[in-house]
């Protein structure tokens, strides 16, 4: 790509710009040596211009939730910026816009209920940059539905064991009926906890 037409693409998409998913995704679509543009830049200033442009791309498509696209493309376009950014000797964990794109990547496969691949990623993604709370809450999210059979499972078995409890009061000595409530208790309230703090965020997330 010549500088020419890289300033070109610049140009028009500041000159023509609407904020809204489908003209950016119009755009890019349009002008796919964006996408391309990362693995070619020798130029900071180039590269961050790319970057904003590509972010709100991502971020386009999130919104309108194609995320197998954000899944399918958003490692190639990391992987071309890596390779500039090392030249250009920037560090990828220090960009917020480099890990926005990671962060999509991740919420993406949660979207598609690839659990455990969403897990996996942001897990990866906590290992770069270790104090950021939203990752760690989309571990935490990504983690309950990985293990939610086994919160249903427990829940349920807590639920039988107080139940038992009480029917058979008269079967058991009182200290072993106590601590099968006890343990029935303990697992429902700690199941009903999880799921509670997970629908409570995720009700905010989505506000």
């Amino acid at each position: 790509m010549s500088v020419k037409s890289l300033q070109q693409i610049f140009d028009d998409y500041e000159t023509n710009f609407v904020d809204s998913p489908a003209f950016v995704i119009k755009f890019v679509e349009l002008n796919p040596a964006v996408l391309a543009a990362p693995g070619q830049l020798r130029e900071r200033d180039d590269l961050l211009k790319v970057a904003a442009i590509v972010g709100k791309y991502f971020k386009a498509l999130m919104q309108t939730k194609q995320y197998q696209k954000v899944v399918d493309e958003v490692d190639r376009v990391l992987t071309e910026f890596d390779a500039n950014m090392r030249l250009l000797k920037m560090q990828p964990i220090q960009e917020k816009w480099y890990l926005h794109l990671m962060f999509f990547k991740g919420e993406a496969l949660y979207n598609l209920n690839f659990y455990k691949n969403a897990l996996d990623h942001f897990n990866q993604t906590l290992v770069l940059t270790p104090d950021n709370a939203i990752i760690k809450k989309w571990i935490f999210y990504s983690k309950t539905m990985v293990y939610k059979r086994y919160h249903d499972g427990a829940f349920i078995i807590g639920g039988v064991l107080i139940i038992g409890s009480i029917l058979l009061v008269n079967y058991f000595h009182h200290w072993i009926n106590a601590l099968i409530s006890f343990i029935g208790l303990a697992l429902v309230l700690y199941t009903f906890a999880i799921k509670y703090i997970y629908h409570k965020n995720r009700k905010a997330d989505m506000r």
